[in-house]
């Protein structure tokens, strides 16, 4: 069970645990449908915002440069962008200036987790959840917990027999859902702070699977398998099989299990169809800052662009999608029987023809 680090990172990144004037208000309108925070398909802002941001700040912190809020704001738009040097330059003057402030020790967990420091992130994390042990987002310590799992194992040259939340991949997905650990509101919560880590989709998903809810629970392992940062590959893939042998149980008429190569094949479609809805919704919010209008995630998401219908995978009412093997086979006996059809034929026809001459 080696610990796997995908070489395919996302184009958009979610919230990451970062506190600012906005956030709270933005946090509270992302979204709660389980199905949209599987795919990716929620609010978050796009590069415009965060230039825009750096404007703004710029604009107060001319006239009053020790505003709290303005200096923290500008660090996350740098953070946000990727400007990481100049992000932590802020943050640590901040840092010095407001001492055991939660927002900025938080915003210093975020932005070394993204340098992978973990050491240094693991423990402003600690810090920030000692100031608020509830943290923020309803997340509880979920977020450092990843942070450690992470550094214990993102460079290690191991078996990882444990997920991030101390759980055995050996447990059954029953086993999972019932510790103590798992709190299902803390994985959504974690998911919209951080997209790319598979290990938060394989816990839910088991939690899903748990309660009988197959769809989600097959969704998230297939994220989980194609996440930046995804658990045992083994685990993986014996509970896609475990969903499978469930389906393939049911018999109900009318209903068929789809082959595992088409149920990925549709899961590709629906991510690749969350990341165009917010590829939209983020030109949306770029041509409102354009424009001079200051548009929240509410009215964004009451004007943006409407979200993609989604059917049900692995098992549902119809019909079933030859693979190309069966294609080709009734291809194959179709030809057959015609050819078989011709012979007979000729032999009637070459029979009659000889009994007529007679």
């Amino acid at each position: 069970m080696q610990y796997y680090l995908s070489l395919i990172f996302f184009s958009f990144t979610s919230w990451a645990c970062i506190n600012g004037s906005y956030t709270r208000y933005d946090e509270e309108h992302i979204t709660n449908n389980e199905l949209d925070l599987i795919l990716g398909q929620f609010a978050h802002h796009g590069s415009s915002f965060y230039e825009n941001e750096i404007k703004r700040t710029n604009q107060i912190l001319k006239s009053d440069p020790n505003n709290f809020e303005a200096r923290n704001d500008h660090a996350i738009a740098l953070l946000k962008l990727e400007r990481y040097k100049e992000a932590q330059t802020e943050l640590l003057t901040l840092n010095a200036d407001y001492p055991n402030t939660y927002k900025i020790h938080s915003n210093l967990g975020v932005l070394y987790k993204k340098m992978q420091r973990f050491n240094d992130a693991e423990s402003h994390i600690q810090k920030a959840l000692e100031i608020r042990p509830g943290g923020h987002m309803g997340l509880g310590d979920y977020y450092l917990k990843m942070i450690q799992w992470m550094n214990m194992n993102i460079e290690a040259d191991q078996d990882v027999s444990v997920n991030f939340l101390g759980l055995p991949y050996s447990m059954s997905p029953e086993e999972v859902a019932a510790s103590s650990e798992v709190n299902k509101e803390y994985l959504l919560a974690l998911i919209k702070n951080d997209m790319n880590f598979g290990g938060t989709y394989f816990i839910l998903g088991d939690v899903y699977y748990a309660a009988g809810n197959m769809q989600l629970a097959y969704r998230c392992y297939l994220k989980s398998k194609k996440s930046t940062i995804r658990p045992d590959y083994d685990a993986l893939i014996m509970r896609l099989g475990l969903i499978k042998s469930h389906w393939e149980k049911q018999q109900n008429k009318g209903y068929v299990t789809a082959i595992s190569i088409y149920n990925e094949r549709q899961f590709n479609k629906e991510v690749s169809a969350a990341y165009d809805w917010l590829r939209q919704f983020q030109e949306k919010e770029q041509e409102a800052i354009e424009n001079g209008r200051k548009l929240d995630f509410k009215s964004l998401l009451a004007i943006g662009p409407p979200k993609p219908k989604v059917q049900a995978i692995g098992y549902f009412h119809g019909k079933k999608d030859l693979t190309f093997n069966e294609k080709q086979s009734i291809l194959f006996y179709s030809i057959l029987s015609l050819l078989i059809l011709y012979i007979i034929c000729r032999i009637l026809k070459e029979y009659k023809k000889n009994k007529h001459s007679l």
